[in-house]
């Protein structure tokens, strides 16, 4: 047979001739069967060929699988487990909210083996240029996402403060909200010898 069709299987091949045809078959992972439900499992067995030189047949024995990706393990990623069969794995996978990169599925080596994720990282802002927070207080906790925390209050104690966070890599957060900083009016306070015209107070 082929190293497909024995991928399930252990074998010990004492004889291959026809008339003392005897192969031994021990199953690597699950009987095939096994979760039906009300049955038992079959043991694994070889099927002695018809012909000289034909390939004998094996069965019994449930393909091999990985095992179903924990949710606790898949932070940063979204999943679809198509099939976890080691022979034809297929789990599509990008990266979640809040992350960026190339996400990776792959196989593992063994029956109830952990497939690995890779790829994926957090998305990481950053400081946008001094003339757009002039007129705010900013405090940086974390500029990574999901934990994104930056707080802002404004300076000209007017306004109410808005904090938005990057949505691409390496791109600044947005603060808004805030009244400009204003110089004021000396027009109360000078009595003679001025003609004031005040356009704009604000820096």
């Amino acid at each position: 047979p082929s190293a497909k069709s024995l991928h399930a299987y252990e074998v010990i091949e004492t004889s291959l001739e026809i008339p003392s045809f005897n192969v031994s078959l021990k199953c690597k992972g699950k009987p095939a069967g096994e979760a039906v439900e009300g049955g038992a499992p079959g043991k694994p067995k070889a099927t002695v060929c018809e012909e000289n030189e034909e390939i004998y047949g094996v069965e019994g024995c449930a393909p091999l699988e990985c095992a179903t990706m924990p949710r606790v393990n898949q932070t940063g990623y979204r999943l679809l487990e198509d099939s976890l069969e080691i022979l034809e794995f297929n789990v599509e996978a990008e990266c979640d909210l809040g992350y960026h990169g190339e996400a990776k599925a792959e196989v593992c080596e063994e029956e109830g083996g952990s497939y690995t994720l890779s790829g994926c990282s957090p998305i990481v802002c950053v400081e946008p240029p001094a003339e757009e927070t002039y007129d705010y207080n900013v405090t940086v906790n974390s500029l990574q996402l999901p934990s994104f925390n930056v707080s802002a209050s404004c300076k000209s104690g007017e306004g109410t403060p808005k904090v938005e966070p990057c949505r691409v890599h390496g791109q600044a957060f947005h603060v808004s909200g805030c009244k400009p900083q204003a110089c004021l009016s000396p027009r109360k306070s000078v009595e003679h010898g001025y003609v004031v015209y005040e356009s704009f107070l604000s820096w």
